[in-house]
């Protein structure tokens, strides 16, 4: 469940600190390659940010071992602070609401992001391939079976906020969290092949379906409802990751009716949400009103659901309408410290989906941007146990989802790509 923030809360210009080089790497409980044992060592020996020895050991087939290095270590520092292996999942630190020591679904969603991300990077993914299995299992504590409409009807399963019994007591369930989940499904299916994680994303798209408004009455009719439960909004975020996930089903089965809702979902918040720009709100409220935020993760998925509408129709009109909002947001992120008035996590959804337009429309502004803001929060937020921070006057986001975006955009960054191909119309089942 994404944190909601209203833009007065948000910080205009990111806290300037600057980065203890040097931070000892430790021992790692998961098994990686030399690759990423190499990059331990040069930051026990302190060094600094550029082409440092590990970095030159990385692959020729890297696209940029700077970055490559930047995300291991990122990633390395992730799983020594703040994960717990007894139950493959993350811990909850002093930013989290929940009484449960266990994080909740939404950053533990990023660092399977991440996670998967690494496993595709070329030449240096065997190194934590493993680890995605590990993410599936961790998974698994947020699963209920026995889902139920606000009106009391069963619903297919779901994946719930928080971890359910007997680690937890179990939350509300919200849709884009679930989006979250397909999409690293769908993702993780793409590097293994393996039909098991094709099977969960079309479960939870059934789910999705079922959160759809059909009632004639409301402001705006349609949409996925935000939350499942009664008089939730419905979110941009509810609708365009979805899509997104529907569409690679689509991409692997061939069947029809994903691409049907998809395009539904992402023709709603076209129709109800667009700014006049070709960027896009956050959410309609149950008495019409619009919440006028202009979040960077929004732009990002329905740049990354045009696209993909794209890829599956071939009807270019779709390409312009993601070609417009990325022109329009790049513009808006770019100037007045707006990108770093957005979270790391919700940024790095956005430059996921930049890179997925830029491999139909190449455009270095995409790159250029990313990189910049890479930049920046390598040199002046990270910290000294390897962690980075996204400061925040009003308590941020969980660590999990401060570290774990940052180490997936040096990825991209590397050449993992954006949104991992499927084996096409059945393969793999």
């Amino acid at each position: 469940m994404p944190l909601r923030r209203t833009t007065a809360e948000v910080r205009k210009y990111r806290v300037r600190r600057s980065m203890a080089y040097g931070a000892a790497a430790g021992v790692l409980s998961l098994t990686l390659t030399a690759v990423c044992a190499g990059a331990a060592s040069a930051s026990e020996a302190g060094a600094q940010p550029g082409l440092s020895a590990p970095a030159r050991s990385l692959p020729v087939t890297v696209r940029d071992r700077v970055d490559a290095e930047r995300a291991l270590l990122t990633y390395q520092a992730l799983q020594r602070n703040l994960y717990l292996p007894r139950y493959h999942l993350y811990q909850c630190d002093n930013t989290c609401t929940s009484t449960n020591f266990l994080g909740t679904l939404w950053p533990f969603g990023n660092a399977f992001s991440l996670t998967a991300h690494l496993a595709a990077l070329p030449g240096v993914g065997r190194a934590v391939s493993a680890d995605i299995a590990v993410r599936q299992q961790g998974l698994a504590a947020y699963y209920d079976p026995q889902e139920t409409s606000p009106a009391g009807q069963p619903q297919p399963p779901a994946y719930a906020s928080e971890v359910e019994p007997p680690l937890g007591a179990g939350a509300a369930t919200y849709y884009d969290d679930n989006a979250w989940v397909a999409l690293d499904e769908m993702y993780a299916y793409g590097v293994t092949g393996d039909a098991r994680y094709l099977r969960t994303a079309e479960q939870i798209f059934r789910f999705v379906v079922s959160g759809w408004d059909s009632s004639s009455s409301a402001p705006c009719p349609g949409g996925v409802f935000w939350e499942d439960a009664a008089g939730s909004p419905r979110n941009t975020v509810s609708n365009a990751p979805n899509a997104e996930a529907g569409l690679l089903i689509y991409q692997a089965t061939g069947q029809s009716s994903y691409l049907h809702w998809a395009t539904k979902m992402y023709d709603w918040v076209r129709g109800c949400l667009q700014t006049p720009d070709g960027m896009y709100y956050d959410h309609i409220n149950p008495d019409g009103t619009i919440n006028t935020a202009l979040w960077s993760y929004n732009q990002g998925t329905m740049i990354g659901a045009g696209a993909l509408l794209y890829r599956a129709t071939g009807d270019r009109t779709y390409l312009q309408q993601a070609e417009q909002t990325a022109a329009a947001s790049v513009s808006y992120y770019g100037t007045d410290g707006n990108l770093d008035g957005q979270p790391d996590v919700f940024n790095a959804i956005f430059f996921r989906n930049l890179f997925y337009l830029a491999t139909i429309s190449p455009d270095p502004a995409y790159r250029q941007l990313a990189a910049s803001y890479a930049q920046t929060a390598w040199s002046q937020d990270r910290q000294a146990n390897g962690l980075i921070s996204d400061p925040d006057p009003t308590g941020g986001e969980d660590q999990v989802n401060q570290t774990a975006p940052m180490a997936e955009i040096y990825a991209l960054l590397a050449g993992s790509p954006p949104l991992m191909p499927v084996p096409p119309h059945g393969h793999g089942r």
